[in-house]
C-alpha cells in the first residue's frame, strides 16, 4: 500500500492556489486544499494548480485510489484527477460517508467511480483544483481491493519533495508499507 500525505505535494512549482492548512484533525497535523473563491467546473483543470507523483506498482491489474477528504457542502466537493496520460476525471467527494461540517468531518473516499486497471510500473497521478475548499488530508494506492482504511491510515511511505512538476517514488501497492523513495522535482 502506498501512503502520501496530501501536504507534501504543495512545494511543486505548479500547485498554486493549492494552500496548506494546519488542523489537529488532519493526519500529520495538516491538509491541502484551494482558497475559497477558486473555481474550475469547466471540461478540464487549468493548467496551475495540479500536484503530481509517481509510484512504482509492483503488480499488473486492478488498483484503486482512496483520499482522505472533508468538504464543507456539495459546493465544495470536487478535484480533478488523471493517470498517467488518461482522460481527466472528476472527483466528487461522497458526502454521505462523513458529516460535511468543519467540526470536522474526515473520511476515506474512493477517487475514482471504479477501480483502475495498470501494469506494473512507474505510473502517474496528478490532481488539480475544481471547487473551492475541497479539503484532502492523504492519498492511499492498492490493489487490496477489499481494503478501507481508518482513521488517518498508514505511514507516509511516498517520499515527495518540492521544486518540479512531478516527483518520483518507488514502492509496492501491494501487502504492507514496503515503498519508500526518493521523490525528487525539477
Amino acid at each position: 500500500m502506498l501512503w502520501v500525505e496530501a501536504e507534501s505535494l504543495a512545494g511543486q512549482n505548479n500547485a498554486e492556489p493549492f494552500t496548506v492548512v494546519e488542523n489537529s484533525t488532519a493526519s500529520n497535523g495538516e491538509y491541502l486544499t484551494t482558497p475559497e473563491g477558486m473555481d474550475s467546473r469547466t471540461d478540464s483543470p487549468p493548467e496551475e494548480g495540479r500536484v503530481s507523483f509517481e509510484v512504482e506498482l509492483e503488480n499488473s491489474g486492478e488498483h484503486k485510489i482512496m483520499g482522505r477528504i472533508s468538504a464543507l457542502s456539495g459546493s465544495n466537493d470536487s478535484l480533478w484527477i488523471r493517470i498517467d496520460d488518461r482522460e481527466w476525471q472528476q472527483w466528487h467527494y461522497d458526502l454521505d460517508s462523513f458529516v460535511s461540517s468543519f467540526g470536522m468531518g474526515w473520511a476515506w473516499d474512493n477517487a475514482l467511480d471504479n477501480e483502475f486497471e495498470a501494469e506494473a510500473g512507474t505510473h502517474t497521478f496528478t490532481i488539480a483544483w475544481r471547487e473551492p475548499q475541497a479539503n484532502l488530508d492523504k492519498l492511499l494506492i492498492t490493489d487490496a481491493m477489499d481494503y478501507e482504511p481508518e482513521g488517518t491510515g498508514g505511514e507516509e511511505n511516498v517520499e515527495v519533495s518540492g521544486g518540479g512538476d512531478s516527483s518520483t517514488s518507488t514502492g509496492t501497492s501491494t501487502g504492507t508499507s514496503t515503498g519508500t523513495g526518493t521523490a525528487s522535482g525539477e
